[in-house]
C-alpha cells in the first residue's frame, strides 16, 4: 500500500510505523476482522520516464494472521488505516481469493479428464466390437438393422460441454473468486496450458503469499485475461502462439496417424473396411486423408480455436499490423474450411457431431440431417465469436450466448428430436442454458458478493453433477456391457457348423464390413460401391441363398408359361 508524497522530506515525517490497520472479510458465511501488524515503514521514489512523472511513495508492509479459510472460499475485503491519533489515513477495499489448494486442483482437474478418457475408451471398444461383429442382413425383411452412433458423438459432446465448463467461467462477469481457479484446470480442452511448446515463462504469479493474485494486485480484469492471470500463463500474445502451435502439431499428427493407418499392414483393413475414404472415386488418397483429417479437427476444436483468435482482435490498436492480418488469416481459414466441407457432405461434416435425426439410407439422405449439420457448425462458430470478440461488453457477451442455447433448443423442436424431452442433443443444450441463466447473479450491475458466491458453489455442483450423470455414468455402464459380453464369447467354446449354416453360403468378412451402416470414429460413411484392391484380384463369392431361389421361380415361372400355350 503507498501514497504519493511531494517530496521524500515529507514522506518521511509522516511514517506510519504505528498505525493501526484493521482488516474485514466478508464471505458467504458472514463477516471476520482481523488487527494487522506493521512489520515496515519506508519511503521510495519510482519514476515514470514514459509520463516524465517522479513519485514519492510510502509502502507499507503488513501481516494479518488469518485462521484456516474454508475450502474454496473467496473474500470482500476492506482496510482501514488509522494514524496514532486515531485520524483515518486510507481505506482500500477489493476481493480476495486465497488458494484453493492441491487437493481442490486435483479433483478439478482429474474429474473432467478421466471422464473425457472413460467416454473415448467406450466408444473405442464399442467400434472394435461392432467392427469383430459385423451386421448381418435380416432373413425376413432383408433390410439392415440401424445402429445408433451415439457412442461417438457423445465424445464430440462431453469434450464441447468441458469447454464450455471453462469458457462460461471465462465471461467478463462478476464471477467468484473461487470459480476461476477451479474451472482453469480443464484449460486442457481448449489447447491452453500453463507452459505451452514456444513461450513457457509468465510474468503473472498465478498464486503468490497463498493468494490468487491478478494483475499484480487484488484487483484486475475479468474474462479470458482474468483467467490467464489466474492460470499464472503467458500473456496474451504469447498465450495464443502457444495455442496456435498446438493446434497446428494436432493437425500434423492427425493426418500422420490416418496415412499410418492406411499403410500399416495391422489396421489397413479396419481403416478400408470402417468407412467411405473417398468423396469420389476419382479423389486422391492423400486429398481424402486431408478431408477426414479436416472433419476430425473442426469438430472437436473449432469452438476454442475461434474463441482464442478472435479474442486476439480486442485489442487490435495496441498490436502490430501483421500480427493483426495473421489473426484474420486465422479466421478465414476456420470459415473456408468449414464451408469447404459442408459443400461437400454436410452428413459427412457432422458425422462427430450429430447424432441420426431420422431414419436415412445412402440412396436417400435426410436433408434434415444436412440441415441440422448446418446450424451445428453456424453455432459453434458464433459461439467462439461471442466469447472471444466480446470480452469487453460482458451482459452482452452472456445474453448472446444465451440466444444461441435458445436457437438450438428452437431448431432440435423444428425437427422433432424433442419428442422425447430426455434425449441427448435436448439435455446437453438445456444443461448449457441452465448454466447461463445462473451467470445472470454475475451480471455487475446486478452482482452482489453473497449472491454470486452462491450461484458459484451452485454452478460448479451442477457441472459435476451433469458430466458424472451425462457422460461417465453411461460411458461406465457401456464399458461394463462389452466387458461382460467380451468374457461371455470367450468362456462359451465356438458351436461347430450346422447343416443349416452349410446350406446357407456363407458371406465374406470384408463383404459384411461393407454392408453395414456407417461406424467408424472418424466419421467415415461406407458406400456400397467401395472398392479395395484386394477386392479387385478377389474371385466372385456364390450369391446369396435366395437369388438361387429366385432364378428358380423365375424358370418355374417360364416353363408354366410354356405349358399353357
Amino acid at each position: 500500500m503507498a501514497g504519493n508524497y511531494p517530496d521524500l522530506a515529507s514522506c518521511r515525517r509522516s511514517l506510519l510505523g504505528n498505525a493501526s490497520v484493521e482488516l474485514s472479510l466478508e464471505a458467504l458465511g458472514g463477516t471476520t476482522r482481523y488487527n494487522g501488524e506493521v512489520r515496515n515503514a519506508t519511503c521510495r521514489t519510482r519514476e515514470f520516464k514514459q509520463i516524465n512523472i517522479v513519485w514519492h511513495l510510502q509502502y507499507l508492509d503488513v501481516v494479518f494472521w488469518i485462521n484456516d479459510p474454508k475450502p474454496l472460499a473467496a473474500y470482500e475485503f476492506e482496510i482501514n488505516i488509522d494514524a496514532p491519533d486515531h485520524f483515518s489515513v486510507a481505506c482500500l477495499n477489493g476481493f480476495l481469493t486465497p488458494d484453493i489448494g492441491y487437493s481442490a486442483q486435483e479433483i478439478s482437474f482429474w474429474i473432467p479428464a478421466l471422464t473425457f478418457i472413460l467416454v473415448v475408451l467406450a466408444a473405442v471398444g464399442k467400434e472394435w466390437y461392432n467392427l469383430v461383429h459385423p451386421l448381418r442382413e435380416d432373413d425376413e425383411s432383408g433390410q439392415e438393422r440401424s445402429i445408433s452412433r451415439s457412442h461417438l458423438t457423445r465424445i464430440a459432446d462431453c469434450l464441447a460441454y468441458i469447454q464450455f465448463i471453462f469458457f462460461s467461467s471465462a465471461l467478463s462477469l462478476r464471477q467468484p473468486g473461487f470459480l476461476q481457479p477451479v474451472v482453469s484446470s480443464t484449460s486442457w480442452s481448449t489447447l491452453m496450458t500453463r507452459r505451452g511448446i514456444v513461450w513457457r515463462h509468465s510474468q503473472y504469479y498465478g498464486i503468490r503469499d497463498g493468494i490468487h493474485e491478478i494483475n499484480g494486485t487484488f484487483g484486475g480484469t475479468s474474462g479470458l485475461e482474468h483467467m490467464t492471470q489466474v492460470m499464472g500463463a503467458p500473456v496474451t500474445v504469447e498465450t495464443w502462439t502457444n495455442i496456435a502451435t498446438l493446434a497446428v502439431v494436432i493437425l500434423v499428427l492427425l493426418y500422420a496417424v490416418i496415412q499410418a493407418g492406411l499403410h500399416l499392414r495391422w489396421t489397413r483393413d479396419w481403416f478400408q473396411q470402417s468407412g467411405r475414404w473417398m468423396i469420389d472415386r476419382s479423389s486422391k488418397p492423400h486429398k481424402a486423408t486431408i478431408w477426414v483429417a479436416l472433419r476430425v479437427y473442426l469438430s472437436y476444436l473449432l469452438l476454442p480455436l475461434t474463441a482464442w483468435t478472435t479474442y486476439q482482435l480486442d485489442s487490435a490498436s495496441a498490436r502490430p499490423v501483421y500480427y493483426t492480418i495473421l489473426v484474420i488469416v486465422v479466421v478465414a481459414l476456420l470459415i473456408i474450411g468449414c464451408w469447404w466441407g459442408m459443400s461437400r457432405s454436410p452428413q459427412d461434416m457432422g458425422y462427430l457431431l450429430v447424432d441420426n435425426l431420422h431414419k436415412q439410407t445412402p440412396e436417400e439422405p435426410s436433408r434434415t440431417q444436412d440441415y441440422y449439420s448446418y446450424v451445428t457448425f453456424i453455432l459453434l462458430f458464433a459461439r467462439g465469436v461471442i466469447i472471444g470478440g466480446l470480452q469487453r461488453f460482458g451482459t452482452v457477451q452472456l445474453f448472446s450466448l444465451m440466444a444461441c442455447e435458445v436457437i438450438q433448443l428452437g431448431f432440435l423442436a423444428w425437427v422433432g428430436a424433442t419428442s422425447e424431452l430426455l434425449s441427448k442433443p435436448v439435455l446437453i443444450a438445456g444443461a448449457r442454458l441452465s448454466a447461463l441463466l445462473l451467470c445472470l447473479g454475475m451480471i455487475p450491475d446486478l452482482w452482489t458478493h453473497i449472491a454470486a458466491s452462491a450461484l458459484g458453489y451452485v454452478l460448479l455442483a451442477f457441472h459435476a453433477l451433469f458430466l458424472v450423470s451425462m457422460f461417465l455414468v453411461p460411458s461406465a455402464y457401456e464399458s461394463t456391457r462389452l466387458g461382460v459380453a467380451c468374457y461371455n464369447e470367450w468362456q462359451t467354446p465356438q458351436q461347430p457348423a450346422t447343416d443349416s449354416s452349410l446350406e446357407r453360403p456363407q458371406v465374406c468378412h470384408h463383404c459384411l464390413h461393407r454392408r453395414r451402416p456407417s461406424l467408424t470414429l472418424l466419421g467415415l460413411r461406407p458406400s456400397p460401391t467401395l472398392k479395395t484392391s484386394n477386392d479387385k484380384n478377389r474371385p466372385n463369392k456364390p450369391k446369396h441363398h435366395g437369388s438361387r431361389q429366385k432364378q428358380q421361380s423365375l424358370k418355374l415361372s417360364k416353363l408354366l408359361l410354356r405349358l399353357r400355350q
